[in-house]
């Protein structure tokens, strides 16, 4: 569940930066529309649902000894 949060504050840092870039470089329509994307992969990232840990086990285990936790 960690790298969630990792992700969730990436997708934040990234839309900020973008925002601030937007400020100088671009117009207020592109920042707008920016801004509306960072918000969204945010949210998709908080309330996406995971795979059983597992089920990726078995799906990932193409050699004996190898496991892969996501």
């Amino acid at each position: 569940m960690l790298y969630r949060y990792r992700f969730l504050i990436l997708c934040v840092l990234l839309g900020t930066l973008v925002n601030v870039c937007g400020a100088f470089f671009g117009s207020l329509l592109l920042r707008t529309i920016l801004l509306e994307l960072s918000l969204l992969v945010f949210f998709l990232a908080l309330f996406a649902k995971r795979k059983d840990r597992k089920e990726v086990e078995k799906a990932s285990n193409h050699e004996e000894g190898l496991k892969i936790y996501l």
